[in-house]
């Protein structure tokens, strides 16, 4: 199935993203923008000029603004036929590009601000319906999901609003919104350390690449993607640089999805008319809880070898909280215990 389809069908059991917020685009000046550019924006504070984004530079990143020009909002120099100047821009809000970042995947970022900022049509403004905070809210746009929902729905140079209002929202717990907030303030915390300190570079990068990685593996797990989907939505990124500060990093599986090698032991064999299948004990995941498994799934090399306390090794997501979410790649025999082994 295509990601197209894919986002269709989990279109049609998740949440919108307008159901969770309010998303405007900016403000629009009358008349051509490049040759009345002097008169509308400013590097330096003017009578009628507040502070806000004008385009996107190659600094806008996600979570944190750090540079803003001044924008004019004389109501003689707005069109006002859009009404977008009449929108909450004081307010705490999250700020999107509406002009994509790049041809390739990554499309979107999203950074909170609270410094009242006003943007221009190059931008959207989005504040939240009460349901998740701003942090969250920047979290599922900065996220693969959305960027990919974007870039497969449109090939302009634009990110449409439409679109937008179409991504699918993850349903988040309370203690998942907890951590996703507090995990986004403390990637800004040292994000902002990193601006203010840039000899220590290599350090921050380290630290914000994990906080990042886990930002992302949280959103990611809310969604609760079929492995598959998920696989082919990590492969859409591969060889794609994601916005933001921190070098080239690939998207990772979300942590129930993720494969750790496990040690599985056989405990029983059972038959019935259409196949055969092994109940097994997976030590690191519930070594109190057995799993069937087709043997359809083990390879046939070994298929023969199998009987009742043979040992195996595969690679699991251990971190699956129900059997039926489990995967299991690379299935082998474990090795046979040195026999001059001894417990410590």
């Amino acid at each position: 199935m295509s990601l197209l389809r894919f986002f269709w069908r989990l279109g049609t059991h998740l949440p919108h993203f307008e159901e969770i917020a309010d998303i405007h685009r900016g403000i629009e000046h009358s008349g051509p923008f490049k040759e009345n550019k002097q008169n509308l924006v400013s590097d330096i504070p003017k009578p009628g000029f507040i502070p806000g984004l004008a385009r996107v530079t190659n600094d806008f990143e996600p979570y944190i603004t750090q540079t803003f020009s001044y924008i004019n909002v004389n109501p003689e120099t707005l069109r006002s036929r859009t009404k977008a100047h009449l929108f909450p821009w004081h307010q705490p809000k999250v700020i999107t590009n509406a002009v994509r970042l790049s041809r390739g995947p990554w499309t979107i970022a999203a950074t909170i601000d609270d410094k009242g900022l006003v943007c221009t049509q190059n931008f959207h403004g989005i504040w939240s319906q009460g349901k998740y905070p701003l942090e969250v809210i920047a979290a599922i746009l900065n996220g693969p999901v959305a960027n990919a929902f974007i870039s497969t729905h449109s090939t302009t140079k634009h990110n449409k609003l439409a679109i937008l209002k179409k991504i699918p929202a993850p349903q988040l717990n309370t203690s998942q919104i907890r951590l996703i907030v507090s995990l986004v303030r403390e990637y800004m915390s040292y994000r902002k350390q990193w601006y203010e300190s840039p000899e220590r570079s290599e350090y921050f990068q380290r630290i914000c690449r994990g906080i990042i990685r886990q930002i992302d593996g949280e959103i990611l797990t809310a969604y609760n993607l079929a492995p598959h989907f998920e696989q082919q939505l990590i492969e859409y990124f591969d060889g794609y640089t994601k916005p933001g500060p921190i070098a080239a990093m690939q998207i990772r599986p979300s942590p129930t999805k993720r494969l750790y090698t496990s040690l599985i032991k056989v405990e029983n064999i059972t038959e019935d008319e259409d196949a055969k299948f092994i109940e097994v004990t997976i030590i690191n995941w519930d070594p109190h809880q057995t799993v069937c498994l087709p043997v359809a799934l083990i390879p046939d090399d070994i298929k023969e070898k199998l009987e009742r306390d043979t040992w195996l090794l595969a690679r699991v997501n251990v971190g699956a909280t129900r059997t039926e979410d489990l995967v299991f790649e690379n299935i082998e025999l474990a090795p046979e215990p040195n026999p001059n082994d001894r417990l410590a």
